[in-house]
């Protein structure tokens, strides 16, 4: 049988996205866990086997301001920065936050593993493929 909801093929319809009702058949695949930008930063440098992990508070203008050095830097060395202006805006956007309680109850879904041990696995990952 079906599970979760349809949405709409016409979007006069009153169950499509359009309608104001934007949670209607809209499911999130995410884990429970909320960390804060820090909290990140630190689960981050734990999963790449860091004993310390700093991460530094500051202001828009300083965030702007290294990131388009980094960016710069980059580009004149050919090489990716590790901080850019698209991390910057990412790091500037506010929350990043959904809430998989939905696709929990209506689907049965949960993620298989929790974010730290996901984070731990792209990590392998990355020192796999000789990024790290």
């Amino acid at each position: 049988s079906e599970r979760g909801e349809r949405l709409a093929s016409s979007p006069s319809s009153s169950t499509s996205l359009d309608s104001g009702n934007d949670s209607h058949g809209c499911y999130y695949a995410a884990g429970d866990q909320d960390p804060t930008y820090h909290e990140f930063g630190r689960m981050i440098g734990e999963a790449l086997g860091r004993r310390r992990t700093r991460v530094i508070s500051s202001g828009p203008i300083a965030v702007w301001t290294v990131a388009a050095v980094l960016d710069l830097s980059g580009r004149v060395r050919g090489k990716p920065a590790f901080f850019s202006i698209d991390k910057a805006r990412e790091a500037r956007a506010g929350d990043w936050v959904c809430s998989p309680q939905k696709s929990a109850d209506q689907l049965g879904y949960a993620v298989a593993q929790p974010l730290p041990e996901r984070l731990r696995q792209t990590a392998d990952w990355y020192r796999d493929e000789g990024w790290l």
